[in-house]
Formats: C-alpha cells, sequence, structure tokens
C-alpha cells in the first residue's frame, strides 16, 4: 500500500545565533501514489530538510505536508527510511536488526516477524547471513540490510537520504538494481534524495530539481525509461538527454554559466 505526498507552500528556516537560516521557500510539490521520485540539488539546499518535514520529525514554519490526503502533524509509523549509514544495532544480529521495526510497531508474533525479515533477506541476497553481526559484514551487505529494516514493516512511503553515497561505484550499481527490484515487490512511494545524477535517472520516475538555498522546485524531469531497468540503459541515448538536461539544470542552480543546449539531430529518414 501507498499514499501520495504533497508539499503546499512550504516555508523553513533554521534558528542560528546569526539570525533565521532560510532553506525552503514557498516550495509546492506532489508526488503521486507509488511514485519514485528524486531530488537533486545544490549541496546545503534543503534537501534533506524535505526529509525530515516529510517524516514529520520537523514542521514546517509555514505551509502544509500531507500523506494520503492528511496533514503530517508528527512522526508516522507508516514511514520508513534509510541513511547513508546503516546504524545497525552491533549487539543483535542482521535477522533482529531487520525486525526491530515490527517489533516497535507491534501487532505481528515472533514468527511472523522473523517470516517477513527473512523474505526480505532473501529478496536482497542476504539468506545465509542472518545469524552474523553487522561487523561482520560489507558495507554494501549491511546497507542490504538496512534496506530491508527501513520496508519491513511495509510502509506507505520510503525515504532514502543518500543511502548509496558511501559505497564504491560497483557496489552502488549493484543495490540500484536491488532497490529497483524492492519497489516494483513491495508498491510503497518513495522519495529519494541523491547527488547522483546517474542514480536519479535509474530509479526515478521523475527527478525534481532544487535551486539554491533557499530552496524551490526548480524543474521536474519526468523519467521515462519503462520498468525493470537495467545498467545498461544508462548508455541509451534517451538516457543520456536526460543526464544531460539535469546537469545543465544544477549549473543553473548553481549560478553557473551554461552553454546553450546542442540541437537535436534529425531522425533519419
Amino acid at each position: 500500500m501507498s499514499v501520495p505526498i504533497s508539499l503546499e507552500h512550504v516555508t523553513h528556516a533554521y534558528r542560528t545565533k546569526a539570525g533565521p537560516l532560510p532553506v525552503l521557500d514557498d516550495l509546492s510539490m506532489d508526488m503521486p501514489e507509488g511514485s519514485f521520485t528524486a531530488v537533486v540539488g545544490p549541496s546545503g539546499c534543503g534537501k534533506s530538510t524535505l526529509t525530515r518535514l516529510i517524516a514529520g520529525l520537523m514542521k514546517p514554519d509555514q505551509g502544509i505536508v500531507r500523506l494520503g490526503g492528511q496533514p503530517v502533524t508528527g512522526p508516522r509509523k507508516t514511514v520508513g527510511m534509510a541513511f547513508q549509514n546503516p546504524v545497525l544495532l552491533e549487539w543483535r544480529s542482521i535477522l533482529e536488526n531487520v525486525m526491530l521495526p515490527l517489533e516497535i510497531v507491534g501487532g505481528a508474533s515472533r514468527t511472523q516477524r522473523q517470516d517477513r525479515a527473512r523474505e526480505l533477506l532473501a529478496l536482497v541476497g542476504l539468506d545465509g547471513f542472518e545469524d552474523k553481526r553487522p561487523s561482520e559484514l560489507s558495507g554494501g551487505m549491511r546497507q542490504r540490510a538496512s534496506l530491508c529494516r527501513s520496508i519491513v514493516h511495509r510502509p506507505e512511503v520510503l525515504i532514502l537520504d543518500e543511502p548509496f553515497g558511501a559505497l564504491d561505484a560497483f557496489t552502488r550499481e549493484d543495490l540500484w538494481q536491488t532497490m529497483d527490484d524492492l519497489r516494483r515487490i513491495e508498491r510503497f512511494t518513495c522519495v529519494l534524495i541523491t547527488h547522483d545524477l546517474r542514480e536519479s535517472v535509474f530509479l526515478s520516475d521523475r527527478t525534481v530539481v532544487f535551486s539554491a538555498r533557499p530552496a524551490r522546485a526548480q524543474r521536474v524531469v519526468e523519467i521515462d525509461l519503462g520498468d525493470h531497468r537495467t545498467l545498461e540503459d544508462l548508455y541509451a541515448p534517451k538516457a543520456v538527454a536526460l543526464l544531460a538536461d539535469l546537469r545543465r539544470e544544477i549549473q543553473i542552480a548553481q549560478g553557473r554559466e551554461v552553454a546553450p543546449a546542442a540541437p537535436k539531430q534529425a531522425e533519419a529518414s
């Protein structure tokens, strides 16, 4: 089950010793039910602030954040989150780490919690590692376990705040494929914060480019690459054009001079 996300004229600033630091400025955007939205933009433009507002970890100074049409007034059990650092508990096994949200939410027996956790671990290739401790796994394996933990309670919304940023290129690309598979099986509405434009193109249905701080939605780029993507799709002409478009938008957001876009070549008759 998934729900739509909407932000209506959201403005937010942080209180500092030097005075208010505006981060988001009259931000309005919609994320349809079951969609996968990536958010990119200059460093410090307010992307992570967006995730905290959606998760109910903080309230905007102005405007409304809605999940499923209902205003967000505090943290919700129906939201899952995964971050760059997996933050797994070393004194618990991988299976027990993944089960943790189900223990917090309640309503399921221990057997049901174990079955659900084992199901997800098998989906991401970690069957056989259930009894290992986090320190016994590689960084990529720990992040796989973290993804399982973030969706084990079947959230309506999944927030990913640069979860693959600290991994090497090969592991990161492998996890993109894992994430793409998981979202099609679990069917949540997903928001991904990333600095990697290739990641946004591979995973998302649409990519929102934030302006420099205080952020607004400068541009929404629809990513129409179809379902069940492979890494080879990133080298197709359509993906290359999307990446070039996004790079130009980031340059504009950074206030850098941008060369005119190259004219499209006419298709052969």
